[in-house]
């Protein structure tokens, strides 16, 4: 009586141990689709951020003769007017030392000059000769040109979502007022700082910054 009765819980308790083990091979299963996936992801946004790079990087070279520090200091002069030493290279995310020896090769090469500031004489700024505003021009033209390229094969609808994807991911990547500055040192402020809000700009308005 005793071994009739148990064999029910047996074999309830085989099939729960077997239902238990098929439970822990679907998760490890739906975890490593979810991890491949994520990696993909990754390796995708990651290679298409460097094709960007280096394109935009070689566009610079062609058209101007200057690499990524040189452009964003062009288009940082050209953006934002006359700055400091200190100012710019805070943008640019460099050290002192290889601003003064960046601001040097731009005037060596007639795209900047440095002069007294307006609102104290003691003050040296840099500011872009007429060639400097022509070369940002060049450089702002470049990059929008390249990233059009890429867009270019995005519906209206994707581009749409790209959009909303990207500024949440820029948000993430803005601390405070000088990061923003720097991550935005290339941008066409027109392009998105007036009638449609920053991304980059709201989330370091939210930090108080």
């Amino acid at each position: 009586m005793n071994r009739t009765s148990g064999c029910p819980r047996m074999v309830r308790a085989a099939l729960d141990e077997r239902r238990g083990k098929l439970a822990a091979e679907l998760m490890a299963t739906i975890r490593s689709f979810v991890y491949s996936a994520y990696m993909q992801v990754g390796n995708t946004l990651g290679a298409l951020s460097l094709a960007l790079h280096d394109r935009i990087t070689r566009e610079f070279v062609e058209r101007t003769g200057s690499g990524p520090s040189g452009a964003a200091a062009l288009a940082s002069l050209y953006v934002r007017g006359p700055m400091n030493i200190e100012a710019l290279r805070r943008i640019l995310g460099i050290t002192h030392s290889t601003c003064v020896r960046l601001a040097d090769h731009l005037e060596a090469a007639r795209l900047v000059r440095r002069g007294s500031s307006a609102v104290d004489l003691r003050v040296v700024e840099l500011e872009l000769t007429s060639a400097g505003e022509d070369a940002a021009r060049e450089l702002l033209t470049a990059r929008v040109e390249t990233i059009a390229l890429a867009l270019a094969t995005l519906s209206l609808r994707e581009r749409t979502q790209l959009e909303r994807l990207v500024a949440k991911m820029l948000g993430a990547f803005t601390a405070d007022r000088a990061s923003a500055r720097h991550i935005c040192r290339l941008c066409d402020h027109d392009a998105c700082g007036h009638d449609r809000r920053c991304p980059v700009d709201a989330a370091a308005t939210v930090f108080g910054q």
